[in-house]
């Protein structure tokens, strides 16, 4: 979990995860600077509770280095990534990793509803499902719809192996977006999966920091950002030249 200024939602956000946590599970919060009382917050939850890594950036370094820096100090075999405000449904982990482990795939992306700063509901999975499927066209579908903007993925509703984390980080410096970086490499790798199931309440609000409306010059970078990641990821390298496993 990458933190900053959350403490309006963090607590019940913890409270869902804490929940599904076994004795052997760990929670990894990194916060990023935050100015408000999320720190004290999620220190408190630690206090007592063994399994809650608490750590906090010396300086603010944003969205994708803060997941950059909590992913690799995971020492599971499966990362799930979360957001400081949504919801996990309960039974969640299972249901994810049972999926991903039975189907013998590195990365795992969910379904989920969008509720709103009171928890109402605002859209139901239908909007914006993902659609299951395998092979050679699932994926480069799915890489199209990502660059036309008909799908995104979101890394609060993902999961994947360690081995696969340690093929797509560092993230390279110019990347948008983690989770896209992450669900591309995914796809080129055919390595994924799509799971109907709703696992994840995500709150929309006006702080999101994935909640943006763009320009038509914002947009048209994006684009060519995704061009350079998708080169970097099927050349195998990303900008500290380091080499993918795919």
């Amino acid at each position: 979990m990458a933190t900053y200024n959350g403490e309006r939602y963090i607590t019940e956000q913890l409270i869902s995860i804490i929940s599904q946590l076994k004795a052997t599970d760990e929670l990894i919060i990194i916060d990023d600077c935050s100015v408000d009382r999320t720190f004290d917050i999620v220190t408190r939850f630690s206090e007592g509770d063994n399994r809650i890594r608490v750590f906090k950036n010396e300086f603010n370094l944003g969205v994708n280095q803060t997941f950059d820096i909590a992913i690799n100090k995971a020492t599971g075999d499966i990362i799930f990534l979360s957001d400081q405000d949504d919801v996990w449904v309960p039974g969640r982990v299972e249901v994810m990793k049972n999926s991903l482990c039975s189907q013998g795939k590195s990365f795992l992306s969910s379904n989920f509803n969008l509720i709103d700063s009171s928890g109402n509901l605002i859209k139901s999975v239908n909007d914006f499902s993902l659609s299951p499927g395998e092979g050679f066209l699932f994926n480069l579908r799915n890489i199209l719809n990502i660059f036309t903007g008909r799908i995104s993925y979101y890394g609060c509703a993902m999961c994947f192996t360690k081995d696969f984390a340690r093929s797509v980080t560092p993230f390279p410096h110019f990347v948008e977006s983690h989770d896209l970086w992450i669900a591309m490499a995914a796809n080129v790798k055919s390595d994924c999966i799509h799971l109907k199931d709703i696992t994840l309440s995500r709150r929309i609000h006006g702080s999101n920091v994935s909640v943006v409306s763009r320009s038509f010059k914002e947009k048209f970078i994006s684009r060519f950002v995704f061009m350079r990641s998708l080169f970097c990821i099927l050349s195998g390298r990303n900008n500290s030249n380091r080499r993918f496993t795919l």
